[in-house]
């Protein structure tokens, strides 16, 4: 995630999360905290990777491309930055099943790019298509082409399958359309959630804000679940006048096929399997991002989440850095969770932004993973040791996002930001073990 994190936060929830955007220096990595976690040898940093290949987004002609490029060196000229809602971008990654959610372009399967044969850094941008081995070009699904797309989830597995973890095969993505960032039409008959099949590589029509009740204009800004229940926050306009309307529900398939008559009130005690509209207080009670503490095992009865989220908050303890918002993917979880770690700041200290995710079972040897936006890596190897490693550094305004692991690389989105806006975008794929040393 990066700075937009905590204002999309602060207003699909109605909260008051704020902060300043000065750049600070990263101080020495703490000590660890200790966790019931079991630890072998002393903590390892590695250096930086020298088996770097660097791509890079463009967009022509309603397709989208991906092509080897130099390193980040030089800003982008001020009319190529675009509002980072329509900006070609990594959006998202489900680590279990390999993907890549491209703003604007789909789904991309980290195997294709891992796959990719490396082939001589250009000394430049390049100006004309480049060879097939490297480059890869993406035509946006219709569905995606005028919305952006935020977010892969699942429906939840019972703890008690004997693959609470796997992937089912089928992702959903949120959809929404920012009227402050764009001047194309919002149509009410444009779904919020879509499902992909990893399989066919197909998208189906999930769900509609009509069905909902809502104004025409509404827009899917928030969905996450926790505790057991579906979360979602949508936002629309009139005039000058903004309204938010919230909602739980039981599954995403409750969603599926709903129509308007079904949202009604059910008779106390009868389970709902609808959604059913939630205060804004309710809603921010249940999507607020957790605070860094350490839970215990025993908390709950989803063995696997909970040992997960042990993970989550001793990678958190590891980095130097507050405030930090975390956005952390367990194959457990149904969505990402978010976290916040705080502590006391100056004020010309920035928010810092991180990715997480749990591996399970273990990928590359690696059971989690952190990667701060300035590319700070903290991991935890499968024996329980840990390490810190640093991606390549970026230039002033450039930042790291989301990441994930493919055979043997690990591929982060790069993208350049000014607020709102992004400039050039890509991805950097480097050998893991270069950077872990497993």
């Amino acid at each position: 995630m990066n700075t937009r994190l905590a204002l999309v936060l602060c207003a699909v929830g109605s909260g008051v999360l704020s902060f300043s955007c000065a750049r600070t220096a990263e101080p020495a990595p703490a000590a660890s905290t200790h966790v019931p976690v079991t630890t072998a040898g002393a903590l390892s940093v590695t250096p930086p990777s020298s088996t770097d290949r660097w791509y890079q987004f463009s967009r022509t002609d309603g397709r989208v491309h991906l092509r080897a490029c130099p390193a980040p060196s030089q800003p982008s000229a001020p009319e190529h930055f675009v509002p980072w809602t329509e900006a070609v971008r990594l959006s998202a990654v489900d680590a279990q099943q390999e993907l890549l959610l491209i703003n604007r372009a789909g789904v991309l399967p980290a195997t294709q790019l891992a796959r990719m044969q490396a082939a001589p850094v250009p000394r430049k941008a390049p100006s004309t298509p480049a060879a097939e081995t490297t480059s890869l070009t993406l035509t946006p699904p219709a569905l995606l082409a005028t919305q952006s797309a935020e977010g892969f989830y699942s429906e939840p597995i019972p703890s008690s399958s004997p693959h609470p973890c796997q992937g089912t095969g089928a992702v959903f993505v949120r959809l929404y359309t920012d009227p402050l960032f764009t001047t194309s039409p919002q149509d009410s008959a444009a779904p919020f959630l879509v499902r992909y099949d990893v399989r066919t590589a197909r998208w189906t029509s999930v769900a509609y804000t009509r069905a909902l009740g809502l104004p025409r204009n509404a827009q899917c800004t928030a969905l996450t679940h926790t505790r057991g229940t579906w979360y979602a926050s949508f936002k629309s306009s009139e005039a000058e006048r903004v309204s938010f309307a919230h909602f739980s529900f039981p599954s995403l398939s409750s969603l599926e096929n709903l129509e308007p008559t079904q949202r009604r009130e059910h008779p106390i005690g009868r389970k709902v399997q609808v959604p059913r509209p939630i205060s804004a207080a309710a809603f921010r009670a249940a999507c607020t991002p957790q605070r860094l503490h350490l839970p215990t095992a025993s908390t709950s009865s989803d063995h696997h989440s909970d040992l997960h989220e042990l993970l989550v908050h001793r990678l958190l303890a590891r980095v130097p850095l507050s405030p930090l918002y975390l956005s952390a993917r367990s194959p457990c979880w149904a969505s990402d969770r978010s976290f916040l770690k705080t502590a006391h700041r100056t004020a010309d200290e920035r928010a810092h932004h991180a990715n997480a995710l749990i591996f399970h079972p273990p990928r590359a040897r690696l059971s989690a993973a952190l990667l701060t936006d300035s590319g700070h890596l903290y991991f935890v190897r499968e024996d329980g040791s840990e390490g810190h490693a640093r991606l390549s550094a970026l230039p002033p305004q450039f930042v790291y996002t989301s990441f994930t692991l493919s055979g043997p690389s690990l591929i982060a989105g790069w993208e350049e930001q000014d607020f709102f806006q992004v400039g050039s975008t890509g991805l950097l794929c480097t050998e893991v073990e270069s950077l872990t040393g497993t």
